[in-house]
Parts: C-alpha cells; sequence; structure tokens
C-alpha cells in the first residue's frame, strides 16, 4: 500500500502540479492583456474621436475668423454701436452669411452680434437690434477666443434642431467690438460617433459643460441617446471617482470600476476650445468572456489529467503491485505455517508473471529439500 501511495502521489504531483502552474499563469496573463488591450483600444477610439472633434472645431474657428474679418462685418457692428455714420446693406450681409452656412459642415446657423450682443445680421430671420442669448451666457464665452458651449434644443428655419454654439470675438484693432455666433447641428458628433471604430460593447459620450449629452451610444445606435443608460444612483462608484479627479491636472485618463457585479472602464479627456468631456466606457466582464471559454478548457484538460493519472495509477496497480502483494501475502501464509506448498497464482505472462512462476519454482526446490531433510531426520 505504501508504494501504491508513493506511485500515486509521485504521478498526481509531477502531472497535475506543473497542469496547475501553467494553467493559472496562463490565466493571469490573458487577463492583463485583455485588461491592456481593452485600455489601449479605448484610448485609440478616444483620442481619434478627440482629434476629429478638434479638427472640426479648428475648421469652425478658421471659417468664423475669416467672417470677424471682413469689412463688412465690422463696419455693421460699428454702425450698430453708434460708431460709425457710414450705412450698412443688411440684406447684403445676411446673404453672405447664408453662403457661408452653405459652406459649414453641419452649421445650424451663424449670426454677427455687437459687443452688446444685439443681433447685427444673420442667416435666419432676425428683428432688428434682438438680443442674442449670448448675453445670458457664462461671461467666459464673451472674452472673445474662440469657444464651443452647452447644448441645447430650438426651432430654426430649417426646423426643430439640437445645437451647441461656438462664438469667436470680432475686433477693431485690438478692441472687442463684437462677436460671430454659430450654432453647430449635433448630427455632425452622431456622424463622428457612427463612423468609430469602437469596441463591441463600448459606448462613447460627449457631454458639455453642463454633463448634458451632446452625442452618445455606439456605432451600432443610429439615434444618439439623450440620457446615460444607467441611473446616477445605480453608477454610485463610478461617480464618486469622477467627483474626485481633477480634471484640470488630469486632462485625460482611466477608471475602473464596478457596476452591477461587472467591472467596467472608462477612459475620458477634455476637448479643447470647450468645457466638453469625452468618455469611451467598456464592460471589461463582458470582454473576458473569451477567457471563460478558455478557463473552462482548462478545466477540462485538468479533469482528463485527473481521470487519466487515476486509470494510470488503477493499471499500475493491477499489473504490477497486485502480483508483489499476492506474493507477500503467500510469503506471509509460509512464515505462519511452514506450508511451502503454497503457490503464487500466475495471471500473465509478462514479467510480473515471469517473476511469480519463478517465485513458485524456488518454493518447489525449497519444498522438496524440506522434505528431504524431514525424511533423513526420520531414518
Amino acid at each position: 500500500m505504501n508504494i501504491k501511495k508513493s506511485a500515486l502521489g509521485f504521478m498526481m504531483f509531477f502531472s497535475l502540479m506543473p497542469l496547475c502552474i501553467f494553467g493559472a499563469v496562463s490565466l493571469y496573463e490573458m487577463n492583463r492583456k485583455i485588461d491592456s488591450m481593452t485600455e489601449c483600444n479605448l484610448k485609440a477610439v478616444s483620442e481619434n474621436q478627440i482629434t476629429n472633434i478638434q479638427k472640426f472645431a479648428e475648421n469652425r474657428h478658421s471659417e468664423m475668423e475669416k467672417v470677424a474679418s471682413y469689412d463688412l462685418t465690422k463696419e455693421a457692428i460699428k454702425y450698430s454701436l453708434g460708431e460709425s455714420d457710414e450705412t450698412v446693406d443688411e440684406r447684403y450681409l445676411d446673404n453672405l452669411l447664408e453662403e457661408q452656412k452653405k459652406y459649414g459642415t453641419f452649421v445650424a446657423s451663424i449670426s454677427v452680434l455687437d459687443k452688446n450682443f444685439s443681433v447685427v445680421g444673420s442667416s435666419e430671420k432676425y428683428t432688428t437690434s434682438e438680443t442674442s442669448q449670448l448675453k445670458n451666457a457664462d461671461t467666459k464665452f464673451h472674452a472673445g477666443t474662440f469657444i464651443m458651449g452647452d447644448v441645447y434644443e430650438r426651432q430654426t428655419d430649417d426646423g426643430l434642431k439640437r445645437v451647441v454654439p461656438a462664438y469667436i470675438g470680432v475686433y477693431e484693432k485690438s478692441e472687442l467690438i463684437g462677436y460671430i455666433s454659430e450654432e453647430l447641428d449635433t448630427t455632425y458628433f452622431d456622424e463622428l460617433r457612427l463612423n468609430m471604430d469602437s469596441l463591441s460593447s463600448g459606448t462613447f459620450y460627449l457631454l458639455d459643460g453642463n454633463n448634458s449629452i451632446i452625442t452618445a451610444g455606439n456605432a451600432a445606435q443610429q439615434s444618439s441617446l439623450t440620457e446615460f443608460v444607467t441611473k446616477s444612483t445605480d453608477r454610485s462608484d463610478f461617480q464618486k471617482k469622477w467627483d474626485a479627479l481633477d480634471r484640470e491636472a488630469n486632462p485625460r485618463g482611466e477608471i475602473y470600476y464596478k457596476y452591477n457585479g461587472e467591472q467596467y472602464i472608462t477612459y475620458y479627456s477634455n476637448v479643447e476650445n470647450s468645457n466638453w468631456t469625452v468618455r469611451v466606457t467598456e464592460n471589461l466582464t463582458a470582454q473576458k468572456k473569451d477567457m471563460m471559454s478558455y478557463k473552462l478548457l482548462w478545466v477540462i484538460v485538468f479533469v482528463f489529467f485527473a481521470v487519466g493519472t487515476v486509470i494510470v495509477q488503477i493499471f499500475t496497480t493491477r499489473k504490477f503491485l497486485r502480483p508483489i502483494e499476492a506474493a507477500m501475502d503467500v510469503f506471509a501464509k509460509i512464515k505462519e505455517t511452514q506450508d511451502y506448498s503454497l503457490r503464487i497464482t500466475v495471471k500473465s505472462k509478462d514479467e510480473m508473471g515471469q517473476l511469480s512462476q519463478s517465485i513458485n519454482e524456488l518454493l518447489a526446490y525449497t519444498e522438496k529439500e524440506k522434505m528431504y531433510e524431514k525424511m533423513e531426520q526420520d531414518k
């Protein structure tokens, strides 16, 4: 029994132990690589979208600067402020803005305002001296630098639209005298989202400074989400970590958190010339489903090797250990009874069978010797 136990322990240790170590290391490495690949893909998706948004913003900045540099624009603003007696053909300015809108990518409207926020000209219908909503906006939008604002919905000449505003100052020498204001249709950002090379279950969010959605969803969702897919109470783990971020010191990075028992990662980045934020969220648990299949395969292999080890042990016992045990039983009985007529049962013709046969021959020889010895004593 000691040999049997030792053989089984030896086989289990040297066959299953390396398998366990290999499986554990493989699972750890796969888990680490999935996390790393997911994070890299998220960063790539985010960076690509940020680049596209930035290019769009640079294009609008350039186009708005052209309008701001027109003499006609400056003269119209100065006339509105009472700083010039030279009248301006307002209809001509409006037509110019209408043409500018046609060539602008997803521009819902473009307007010229004086520094008092009165509308001087627009691509849409307006009332003379109408006050722009820019007057009520945060003062950071009044600085004259190019900036994009928060999303809102309004009835335009082309119908109801969700838009984001963009502003840039108009200068006479170094003095800010007015603004160029554009409203950008959010469908442009929907197009960016639909064309993104996202992960299978990744969700893209473009949020304004009020945390309102400009566009959201994945590459398969044609209509942009207007609300978060989860309630704020449900994503408390994320919100706690998000609120703790110093986004000025860390304008981009990633957050790991749990939701409904599953692990998620959100890669975030601020967008220049705005208070917007890009977020790309991915379910890491879903990404690891392939690894679960790998785990199942590993368990099957482990069970196969374990069963194989037991079968080998049974075979070894039957083939080698049982004949030895049988021989030991015969020896024990001979020692107890001094009966040398006992024999080992031979069940095979292999080496163990030949060994048993040789022992039987030795016993037969010993039996004869004992018999001769007894006969000599009886004389």
